[in-house]
């Protein structure tokens, strides 16, 4: 008898809580229609939407263009001769400034020196042992080498030798090995000139592996030189856009780092297409002291320009290729033809002059509700 009683109870239990539950099912459906009719409603409130006017003209597209500054001009600097590095009035080191004809680095030629000095002194003597005979033989030029002779000075760099009046000259002072002796040294001059290399541009030195002291061997690279303030920026830009730029175009550059805009200028752009990205290099030139080689830089460059087209935010755009327009309190979806998109602005052609476009993004499915713009907002109070 209990157990039947305890069947029932537990019966009556499910009963109970099965009509619970279908009781509030129900109820949620209904209120479910409710809110449904509700928001059906003609007088549902409107939502406020920022919105712009459609400008239909002339729109001017931009190339949007990135890179890192490159020396416009820049030098590994190499010994060509050996000895040992001696101290300058701006010591060759990294980061140092050095005016345009300034003295880079400067290595011990005295060995050099003395050797130049032995070649002239042996040349002396050729030249004394010559002029005898031209005046027995040639005494129509002896005195212009006996003038040469006295003239001469050992520590200072030949002159050039006096003209031979006829061929039977010439020829008779090359037997003599004057001519060879004096190109000896000459070559001896200008190599001596090799132990000091000067600037060629007012720059700085970025790199140095040499310290005051150092044994420096020919061929040997020592540093690099770059100049300063002037700079290229290498870019690339799609072949599509390639017909409306051309050398001599201005560049408004920025920098995130410097918090300012420099302008530059292409001057030049490569020939040649890279393949697997269908684009060209071209090169910009900025010039400016605060700018730093290897600095990241953004640019714009002027493009086509579209006749009859509208410059809009891209975000706003559906799919890439649909706008909400404001009709009659309502948010309609338009079909727009995209002419050029930027990371931020899309041109496009399609909508009339005057129409009022919903200028907020993620209205994906927000097409046939009910809007009021903020500017008529605005009026109303």
């Amino acid at each position: 008898m209990k157990k039947r009683q305890k069947i029932i109870l537990a019966c009556g239990v499910v009963i109970l809580a099965a009509s619970i539950f279908i009781s509030q099912l129900l109820v949620g459906k209904s209120g479910q229609k409710s809110q449904t009719r509700d928001s059906s409603k003609p007088g549902q409130r409107a939502r406020l939407v920022s919105t712009q006017k459609v400008d239909v003209r002339k729109v001017q597209a931009f190339i949007d263009i990135t890179g890192r500054l490159q020396p416009e001009d820049q030098i590994e600097i190499y010994a060509e001769v050996t000895g040992i590095l001696l101290s300058t009035p701006i010591d060759f080191k990294v980061g140092n400034q050095f005016p345009r004809g300034s003295l880079l680095l400067r290595l011990d030629d005295s060995e050099a020196q003395q050797s130049l000095r032995s070649a002239r002194s042996n040349f002396v003597n050729t030249l004394a042992s010559v002029i005898p005979d031209l005046e027995i033989d040639f005494p129509e030029a002896s005195d212009a080498w006996n003038q040469y002779l006295l003239n001469f000075d050992v520590n200072q760099s030949l002159p050039d030798l006096p003209e031979p009046s006829s061929n039977r000259i010439k020829l008779f002072l090359t037997a003599r090995q004057v001519y060879s002796q004096y190109y000896d040294i000459r070559q001896a001059e200008e190599r001596l000139d090799k132990y000091r290399i000067y600037a060629p541009f007012s720059g700085s030195l970025t790199q140095a592996s040499i310290n005051k002291g150092t044994l420096v061997r020919s061929g040997q690279k020592v540093g690099e030189f770059i100049r300063s303030g002037v700079y290229e920026l290498e870019t690339a830009v799609s072949t599509d856009e390639l017909p409306y730029i051309s050398v001599g175009d201005s560049v408004m550059l920025s920098s995130m780092q410097m918090g300012k805009s420099y302008r530059g200028e292409i001057v030049r752009i490569n020939e040649q297409v890279e393949t697997n990205t269908q684009t060209v290099k071209l090169f910009v030139r900025v010039a400016d002291p605060e700018l730093k080689a290897g600095m990241y830089m953004e640019g714009r460059i002027r493009g086509r320009m579209f006749e009859n087209a509208t410059e809009l935010r891209r975000d706003i755009l559906v799919n890439d290729s649909k706008v909400f327009v404001l009709e009659d309190s309502t948010a309609v979806l338009k079909a727009v033809t995209p002419l050029k998109t930027s990371d931020t602005t899309a041109i496009v052609r399609g909508l009339q002059e005057g129409a009022t476009v919903i200028s907020e993004n993620n209205l994906s499915s927000f097409e046939g509700t009910k809007v009021v713009s903020e500017d008529e907002q605005n009026q109303l109070n």
